[in-house]
């Protein structure tokens, strides 16, 4: 999640102040989100690597998931100030969870 805080313990995933969060489950496809609104629902059981990019360019924000742009935001002023991995929801059941696996972050500013 690239957000302006990280959020409180209990508290939602795809949280509105959230500017990208994106959830990817052993039984469900990866999703992502842009300020709590889902810009890209992927397919069903999709376990795969994939690659997310925000990009920012005057106040407008592009998401591109494997290369391919799939939103573009109204120009806002919000900027993330921090970085947060994990999932904040306390959930009580004896599923396992998928793992997290990360292969690079790149953090650079281009204007």
């Amino acid at each position: 999640m690239a957000g302006k805080a990280i959020p409180p313990a209990g508290g939602n995933n795809n949280d509105s102040d959230a500017i990208l969060s994106f959830w990817q489950g052993s039984f469900e496809a990866l999703n992502v989100f842009f300020r709590g609104g889902s810009v890209f629902p992927g397919a069903a059981n999709d376990a795969s690597w994939h690659t997310v990019e925000l990009h920012c360019n005057n106040g407008r924000y592009e998401i591109v998931v494997d290369s391919k742009p799939v939103y573009t935001s109204e120009q806002i002023n919000d900027r993330p100030t921090a970085l947060w991995f994990g999932n904040s929801v306390t959930v009580g059941s004896n599923s396992s969870w998928s793992n997290l696996e990360i292969d690079y972050i790149r953090i650079k500013q281009t204007q």
